[in-house]
């Protein structure tokens, strides 16, 4: 398995190494790894270093990857941006909980989403679960906001799989 890998600090634009976030933290740095050479994760920080937009390329429409933090803390707000033609199924996993989505690739385009806790048979979820991704689609784009818990648990990681079309 070929990986790419980032280091992303908050101070990119501003050609600071070592640039301190609002509130004394170091800048989050992370490791980002796919399943596939030819899927591609490029990271954005804010200028501020609170939010973070993980942009997610799969010419294939399957794959897979990991992100770890390195260093710092998890950024206020994370956005997995998706290019792909559809998204039958993302799956969303950190510690113990795997959050995965479904959005309809006919008519309005209903979101499902479902958990599935510390190996727990898979339970639906609505917009008030604190594991629900919320989420828009414009031109071809799936955006999810990382769910209230993963700030909570603060985990070290996730893992994302992602499938446009069930062949």
């Amino acid at each position: 398995m070929r990986s790419w890998k980032w280091l992303v600090w908050a101070g990119l634009w501003l050609g600071l190494a070592g640039c301190i976030r609002v509130g004394g933290s170091a800048a989050a740095t992370f490791d980002v790894s796919t399943q596939k050479a030819e899927d591609v994760v490029t990271v954005e920080i804010g200028a501020d270093g609170q939010t973070a937009v993980f942009d997610i390329t799969s010419p294939s429409g399957i794959g897979g990857a990991e992100v770890e933090l390195l260093s710092g803390i998890w950024p206020e707000e994370i956005r997995l941006r998706f290019h792909l033609r559809g998204l039958e199924e993302m799956r969303f996993a950190y510690d113990e909980v795997q959050v995965t989505a479904s959005v309809s690739s006919t008519g309005a385009g209903e979101v499902r989403q479902a958990v599935s806790l510390a190996g727990q048979p898979v339970q639906p979820i609505t917009a008030v679960s604190p594991y629900w991704l919320p989420y828009q689609r414009q031109s071809g784009v799936f955006e999810f906001l990382l769910p209230a818990d993963f700030y909570q648990a603060a985990p070290a990681a996730f893992s994302l799989n992602w499938i446009d079309f069930y062949r």
